[in-house]
């Protein structure tokens, strides 16, 4: 404690560098927080999204889904999805199982086609297992078990087909047999897929009944079942428990949980990377603001210095005195800015921040504060600027107790 005493009136003497540093670790560390929140909203954004809206906690498939599923979708058919769901009701923590088929082809009209990539899936129980699947929908309205014809277009896809809500298309595809076949559909809504123009220039989902049995000829198969389970936290014992089980029967299905959507991956990936690169930059900035500061203190107090060493002083007592003022204003910043960086991801998350996806469109992220973020934000700042103090304090005990005191 007698050191930090010290270094508290030290730092109270020099208040003019001492707030000018405080200046720099806080804004170091607020923008820390902030592009850590920042990554933490998009992160649970695309997750909720991803979770309630279109992939469900985990999916059930093949174990060669990927290798087959656009050439061989016979080998990953799941031929009776109601025995599955049962089996995978068995685990307590699974309250919704649904059974869907990936499929494309080509949609269109008379005069004009286009290629697509959709889904069918079990109107029944849609709602039940994606309770936000509706969100993205900006024209007309969602599925629904009373038009087994009705059909979702992304409104990229509506356009390049010049079509609108009530219009009819026809899907052509190949059955599992690689017969053509061909369905018509009804256009019951249009949606909106921010950051994926892309993906939205071909997305299509319809009910299952009439891909099943008109268009596959899959009979009641499908390729996947999305399911849904009561708590995020279960997710891991859930997917072990699945996966253990179809191996222990000698069944070739297994669990695929939502965060392996490889979209998810690259972008998530690609700001956790920035995000990393952006909190070294800024601490290294905070420690070489520090280290600075520190050296200049130590030579304007050398003589200071030489009469410590003069009355007793030992070089390590030396070191501690400065240690503790490079301490006591890295952690009282840290905290400054760890407080105005909370209150600036409060505000910003309240009120959104709108950035360009791809294609121009439009997508709002609203940071999110984290305690495993505030950790890791402050936790970078101390361990460098300990580390950038140790130059100007080792060199403050170099010179020896007789040039010191006559340092002028």
């Amino acid at each position: 404690m007698t050191f930090f005493r010290i270094a508290l009136g030290n730092l109270r003497r020099n208040s003019r560098r001492t707030v000018s540093t405080l200046l720099a670790i806080l804004i170091g560390v607020t923008m820390i927080v902030f592009v850590n929140g920042f990554n933490s909203g998009l992160y649970n954004s695309w997750a909720r999204g991803i979770i309630n809206g279109s992939d469900g906690h985990f999916k059930l498939r093949h174990k060669d889904y990927e290798d087959n599923a656009s050439t061989n979708m016979e080998k990953i058919l799941i031929a009776d999805p109601a025995s599955l769901e049962a089996e995978l009701r068995k685990n307590p923590h699974v309250v919704g199982v649904m059974p869907r088929i990936r499929f494309g082809g080509l949609v269109g009209q008379e005069n004009k086609s286009t290629p697509f990539f959709g889904a069918a899936a079990d109107v029944s129980v849609l709602h039940q297992v994606l309770p936000d699947n509706g969100e993205i929908i900006v024209a007309g309205e969602n599925l629904n078990s009373d038009d087994p014809m009705g059909a979702l277009l992304g409104k990229r896809l509506a356009e390049n087909l010049d079509v609108k809500v009530g219009d009819e298309l026809v899907i052509l595809s190949n059955s599992i047999y690689a017969e053509q076949t061909a369905i018509v559909i009804n256009v019951k809504g249009l949606v909106s897929i921010p950051g994926a123009a892309d993906f939205e220039a071909m997305f299509l989902t319809t009910g299952i009944k009439q891909v099943q049995n008109d268009l596959l000829d899959m009979g009641s198969g499908a390729t996947e079942l999305v399911v849904r389970i009561d708590d995020d936290d279960n997710l891991e014992a859930v997917i072990a428990s699945v996966n253990r089980n179809f191996e222990e029967i000698g069944q070739p299905w297994v669990a695929d949980p939502w965060y392996s959507d490889k979209m998810f991956q690259q972008v998530t990936g690609m700001f956790k990377g920035i995000g990393l690169v952006i909190s070294i930059i800024l601490s290294l900035i905070v420690g070489i603001v520090i280290s600075n500061a520190l050296m200049m203190s130590v030579f304007e107090r050398i003589r200071e210095i030489g009469t410590l060493r003069a009355i007793g002083t030992e070089k390590k007592q030396v070191y501690k005195i400065f240690y503790s003022e490079a301490f006591l204003t890295t952690v009282f910043g840290i905290l400054l800015g760890l407080l105005l960086g909370s209150i600036l991801i409060w505000i910003t998350g309240k009120t959104g921040i709108t950035m360009p996806g791809e294609g121009g469109e439009p997508v709002t992220i609203h940071p999110e504060i984290q305690l495993s973020n505030l950790i890791s934000s402050s936790a970078l700042p101390i361990v460098v600027t300990m580390v950038a103090v140790w130059f100007p304090i080792k060199s403050s005990c170099k010179m020896n107790i007789v040039d010191a005191l006559n340092f002028r």
